[in-house]
């Protein structure tokens, strides 16, 4: 067995469901990179939560064509959502953050929550470190507020206070859960968990797939239209 081969049969055996089909021919660590990428929705928030943990992005989110998952390589390790069990983690190769029922908790990758998929049966974490929560000082307002009011258990906690994304223009609030978005180009007020979104409209809160739009959202991409 040669050196490459051993690496990687390491790796294997610490990511467990983080494993080496949702890292990817690139592997887990990356040459560092033009910082022309950003975080985005579930990983935002991860993030948002443990930023020094995280480290900066090095390529943008993209999905393992074999196992479904959405992966982003960082300075620090590798951010996954996983399609089996749609849990978000970051990993450092010997540590996992998992964004679960009670907040981000840390274990080692030789250890699984016990609200975690355990196919190979790794000892269950007796005591779980203290969750990552979000900050008491953020706040919904205006907007973003009338939608917590409406699917509050959807949109979970404010991570931080809403702010403007420099690129677009449009204002963004990052949760627990997902994003809120006021989109400047057509004055859309949404809110996505990286899969579905929620769109204040004509009609009130309607929720649709995040690869469809309404048929009177602007859809410059010409995606499917929600079929009434």
């Amino acid at each position: 067995m040669g050196p490459l081969s051993i690496i990687v049969a390491v790796f294997s055996l610490l990511l467990g469901p983080l494993g080496l089909g949702s890292i990817g021919a690139g592997g887990l660590f990356r040459p560092y990179e033009a910082a022309t990428c950003s975080f985005v929705l579930g990983f935002a928030t991860l993030d948002h939560l443990i930023p020094s943990v995280i480290g900066s992005c090095l390529d943008n989110e993209q999905h393992d064509p074999v196992t479904g998952d959405a992966l982003q390589h960082t300075t620090n390790g590798l951010l996954v959502w996983r399609k089996s069990d749609n849990f978000t983690a970051f990993t450092d190769g010997y540590h996992t953050w998992v964004n679960g029922p009670n907040g981000v908790q840390e274990r080692l990758n030789s250890q699984r929550f016990s609200w975690e998929a355990n196919p190979t049966r790794l000892p269950v974490v007796a005591t779980a470190a203290p969750a990552v929560t979000a900050t008491a000082r953020c706040q919904f307002v205006n907007g973003f507020l009338m939608i917590q009011r409406q699917i509050p258990a959807i949109v979970g906690d404010c991570v931080d206070n809403e702010h403007t994304d420099p690129t677009s223009g449009d204002i963004i609030q990052h949760t627990t859960e997902g994003i809120l978005v006021y989109q400047k180009s057509d004055g859309t007020l949404a809110f996505s968990d990286g899969s579905d979104t929620w769109v204040e409209g004509p009609d009130g809160l309607r929720e649709r797939p995040n690869n469809e739009r309404f048929s009177w959202e602007a859809n410059p991409q010409d995606l499917p239209v929600v079929q009434q």
